[in-house]
């Protein structure tokens, strides 16, 4: 955790801002590796009033972790949530027309802002990663925001106008002062190259400044020399299965705000469904049962989630592969199923066989003298 002393007092949306702390916290819950998430993108922006607002952190995870993004009050203290004023709140962090979202899956913001203002918020990003056929969580952290919110009105032949920000084209898409066409999201396939362009548009200038935030390892974003357009090119490996998201910005020349915009890219990459098993397992234990561990892999994108079922010596079904189990005398068959997101499934199985056969040695021969006592009774 981090705690810094004291927010500033351009904030419209807290009770006594001054009087209130940044506290942000970053949280591990398993013992294995893991790096938190990281964030490219800044946490203070300005943005035009009246106009659509799209932001997004530009989060990048280096182990390929699955994120959930979601909206919380910012904290002044641990498990202390700031004081807002009536009629704001973590999910309601500013005044808008229509509704403040967040997309869970990208972190992609939207929203309208109504009046000028200077906002703070929370996002809370949770990582999820797979751990024997199971989504399990592993860690999490709290990002605190302040939005800022100016007239950016300039000067034009009817009087002002407020200065709309540029926009971008989804993918292969158009973009045009009627708006944008194109899909933000698209598909792969480890080993073919993915090749697309963006066009971006500004009502008031051509002049454009088109980045983007470096999220994919491998990958290259090319602006064209004026900024209204780009290429983007990739190839990925079996090793980026799953989601790979990056942000494009783009920001226009107005004079003194610059207006700026922020666009969410998304590709998901398919790995095809599997799920290895262990060689049979065999243990001459004697006894009515003993607990069997084992080791077992899937993989697919999206991640798999894992399920046994055990027939034989054995009943039982349920999440994960069953590993430390107690297994009965005899054999037991193990099923291991893995089903990914979109319904894909691979299968499995082998045996756990518990004992042996119960085996008695008989003694050598036995001569007895008849003329001995032997006390065998009669």
């Amino acid at each position: 955790s981090y705690s810094l002393f004291f927010r500033n007092n351009a904030i419209t949306t807290l009770n006594y801002s001054v009087s209130q702390n940044i506290y942000v916290v970053s949280l591990l819950y398993s013992s294995i590796a893991n790096s938190s998430p990281v964030f490219n993108n800044s946490p203070v922006a300005f943005f035009c009033n009246g106009q659509q607002i799209n932001y997004n952190h530009g989060v990048s995870d280096r182990n390929g972790d699955e994120l959930f993004f979601s909206l919380v009050a910012p904290l002044e203290g641990a498990n202390n949530p700031v004081n807002y004023l009536g009629g704001f709140s973590g999910t309601v962090p500013l005044t808008t027309t229509g509704a403040f979202t967040i997309d869970s899956s990208t972190g992609a913001i939207s929203f309208i802002p109504n009046g000028i203002q200077t906002a703070v918020l929370g996002v809370k990003v949770e990582e999820f990663r797979f751990i024997g056929g199971i989504r399990t969580k592993i860690g999490e952290v709290l990002r605190d925001m302040q939005f800022s919110i100016e007239d950016c009105s300039v000067a034009s032949s009817g009087g002002t106008a407020n200065n709309a920000p540029p926009v971008v084209s989804g993918i292969n898409g158009t973009a045009s002062i009627s708006g944008v066409t194109g899909s933000y999201t698209t598909t792969g396939v480890p080993g073919v190259p993915i090749n697309f362009n963006l066009v971006a548009f500004d009502q008031i200038t051509s002049n454009l400044i088109l980045t983007w935030n470096n999220g994919i390892s491998g990958a290259t974003f090319t602006p064209n020399g004026t900024g209204t357009g780009a290429s983007f090119s990739w190839t990925p490996t079996i090793n980026d299965g799953g989601t790979n998201f990056f942000t494009v910005t783009v920001k226009d020349d107005n004079c003194p705000l610059l207006g700026i915009n922020v666009y969410t890219f998304k590709i998901v990459v398919d790995v095809p469904v599997s799920v290895t098993c262990p060689s049979d397992i065999n243990d001459t234990f004697v006894g009515c049962s003993k607990q069997i561990s084992y080791t077992s892999s899937a993989t697919g994108s999206p991640a798999p989630v894992v399920t046994y079922a055990f027939t034989g010596a054995t009943t039982a079904s349920g999440n994960g592969d069953g590993s430390g189990s107690f297994f009965n005398n005899g054999t037991t068959t193990v099923q291991l199923t893995a089903t990914d997101g979109g319904g894909l499934t691979a299968f499995c199985s082998f045996n756990v066989t518990i004992g042996g056969p119960i085996t008695f040695t008989a003694p050598t021969d036995l001569c007895i003298n008849a003329g001995l006592q032997t006390g065998l009774g009669g």
